[in-house]
């Protein structure tokens, strides 16, 4: 119960109540989106709240293990106190602190350290904890370090208070127990301590006094609540509001060398977002011990998250690109001579697997050695051919299926599509029924062995076709490859050499290139009625730099599975007038284009089990209908 618990509250604060022989403790769970829940601290946990024994624990106790190994906070009250936490679990301790009874609540962070406690003292809410916490701070002065200012919260004012003397003035208006009062003292090194209130509830907060520099964190960080990365560090940080622009100033950053860095984290202009991050490395370090961290992670780059290289390069005085360097050494040489005194720059940028949509700058300048953290500019492709086929086959002339199930299509005769679709408005969009070339978009015609062929090891390359789309007419390279098992990649949409239709001029460049995977899914036989073809495309475009045998990996499909776009093709046979309906369903996929191939065939799709091409089909046959968006 106690892990659901820590899991889900928003707020938590500790209430007492006399009833005569001893004094019940109450922890006030604030659920979001939910009414404030009273438990008796006692039937949280039996094994976690020892209400007979006394544990005692300092402040500077507390603080002392902050910025270490929860491990190692944990075994130290066990040994001492003779409880049973677990080293890597939430702890919830029922104990004294500052002669104050109440709950300790502490947690590891992702690397297992402990970078923050709360304290929440058994004192009523309202005015009594107020007047509480102003006992607790008359007290403070040298008790628990140099005190470095109050931050606070009251109403629609909001500021620092600079002396302990001040921050009781402020706490002497008639609502100051609705607003937030956080004295901040230096309680041990690298450790803030604040006796802090806060809507009524009394705290003592220990934090750690810096922010650890998290490369991959940092990039994950970009475009979430910006107020909510505020509030989450809340003692170590400063929000600004300078020019129009509203940004968090951190004045201590570490990495895990203990390298000394500044950070900014700047909103976008409605505040809700965060835009940008800078962390910039101290200017106390000299020229040659910046540039040192600059090549170290330069160097080093995968072991700080930056897992991939985009380019690196120099910059002339006015920022300009001057020269391009082939490798991380050819950049780290220039770097090591730049020494921060010549004019101009050495610019590395990065990115991180999990994070590939934000672009990490590392900086080498005269004035500066910064982190620079942007979105990735986003690149506008070109609509891929298969996004203008509709997503499902047609149940009556004005309505799509809502369901790739075999049978369920309606079926025509391919005199009744041409006229029907040859111009259809449906849901308010306009559609028409495919040309041969258009239909090329899902499947090539057959010929020269280039077939998607998806059942048996097939490798073709260098083919060219022609395809329509949008009403562009273009000749396109492609190549093809199966391993077997149901599944067949290909490259189309290439740059062509020559043309290979009249009308259908070679492609010029690979601006419309796109990885293809056909995919057979289900068992082919007649009456199953989820045999169907999947086609999933992703637009590569002029960057790509690879070949077929890149993208003929399942895992390079996960990892672009958020760019992709697929179509579905139910294997729903045909209607014949002397053979009935639905014959070959579960077995064989049709369906219709608008171009004639002589007096009793026209081009349309099929596929079965192992290939899928467009070929010519019998014009007595009633086929499905899949319909392309006219723009």
């Amino acid at each position: 119960m106690l892990v659901m618990l820590l899991a889900c509250f928003s707020t938590v604060s500790v209430m007492g109540q006399n009833t005569g022989s001893q004094e019940k403790y109450n922890m006030i769970i604030h659920l979001k989106g939910q009414s404030p829940v009273a438990i008796p601290v006692q039937e949280i946990d039996s094994m976690m709240f020892l209400p007979a024994q006394r544990i005692e624990l300092t402040a500077p106790e507390i603080a002392n293990h902050i910025n270490k190994p929860f491990a190692d906070f944990v075994n130290a009250v066990n040994d001492k106190f003779h409880t049973t936490f677990k080293a890597n679990e939430p702890m919830a301790l029922d104990c004294v602190c500052e002669q104050l009874q109440g709950v300790l609540m502490a947690a590891p962070d992702k690397s297992g350290m402990l970078v923050k406690a709360t304290f929440i003292p058994a004192v009523e809410q309202g005015r009594a904890s107020g007047d509480a916490w102003k006992l607790f701070l008359e007290n403070a002065t040298g008790q628990w370090g140099a005190f470095y200012g109050t931050k606070f919260v009251v109403g629609e004012v909001s500021g620092v208070k600079k002396t302990i003397e001040e921050t009781l003035t402020l706490a002497a208006g008639d609502n100051y127990w609705e607003g937030r009062i956080a004295p901040i003292f230096g309680i041990v090194s690298g450790v803030y301590f604040s006796p802090k209130l806060q809507a009524s509830t009394f705290t003592l907060e220990f934090v750690r006094n810096y922010y650890r520099l998290d490369l991959p964190q940092l990039a994950a960080l970009m475009m979430t609540d910006f107020n909510d990365f505020v509030e989450a560090n809340y003692f170590i940080s400063n929000k600004i509001n300078l020019f129009g622009m509203l940004y968090a100033y951190f004045d201590a950053v570490k990495d895990a060398d203990e390298h000394p860095f500044t950070m900014n984290v700047v909103a976008t202009p409605d505040a809700s977002a965060i835009k940008e991050i800078s962390v910039y490395l101290a200017k106390s370090l000299t020229n040659e011990e910046a540039v040192a961290v600059y090549t170290r992670y330069a160097q080093n780059h995968v072991s700080y998250g930056l897992t991939q290289l985009l380019e690196a390069y120099g910059t002339d005085a006015f920022g300009n690109r001057a020269e391009t360097f082939a490798t991380i050494d050819e950049a780290v040489e220039a770097a090591k001579k730049h020494n921060k005194q010549a004019g101009g720059g050495i610019i590395i940028r990065f990115v991180n697997a999990e994070s590939p949509q934000v672009i990490i700058n590392w900086v080498l300048n005269a004035s500066d050695v910064y982190f620079l953290l942007q979105e990735a500019p986003k690149v506008e492709r070109p609509k891929m051919a298969i996004e203008y086929v509709a997503e499902y086959n047609l149940i009556s002339d004005n309505e799509f299926a809502q369901t790739h199930d075999n049978g369920v299509a309606k079926r025509y005769k391919w005199s009744d599509a041409v006229e029907r679709f040859a111009n259809v408005e449906i849901g308010g969009v306009r559609y028409h029924l495919p040309s041969k070339h258009e239909l090329a978009a899902i499947v090539p015609p057959y010929g020269d062995g280039a077939s998607v062929i998806y059942k048996y090891n097939s490798s073709h390359t260098g083919t060219s076709e022609a395809v329509e789309v949008n009403k562009v007419k273009k000749t396109y390279s492609a190549s093809y490859l199966s391993k077997g098992g149901g599944i067949c990649y290909a490259l189309r949409f290439g740059k062509a050499e020559q043309a290979a239709e009249e009308g259908f001029e070679a492609a010029a460049d690979n601006s419309m290139l796109c990885a293809y995977r056909y995919e057979r899914m289900g068992d082919f036989y007649e009456g199953n009625t989820e045999s169907r073809l999947k086609v999933t495309v992703c637009h590569l475009g002029k960057d790509f730099k690879g070949t077929i045998g890149n993208i003929a990996d399942e895992a390079w499909w996960k990892d672009h599975a958020s760019e992709t776009i697929e179509r579905i093709f139910p294997a729903s046979g045909y209607d014949h007038e002397d053979y009935g309906e639905g014959r070959y369903s579960g077995l064989q996929g049709y369906c219709w284009s608008s171009t004639a191939n002589g007096e009793s065939t026209s081009w349309g799709i099929f596929f079965n089990n192992s290939h899928a091409y467009e070929a010519p089909c019998n014009t007595i046959e009633a086929y499905p209908v899949r319909l392309f968006v006219t723009e």
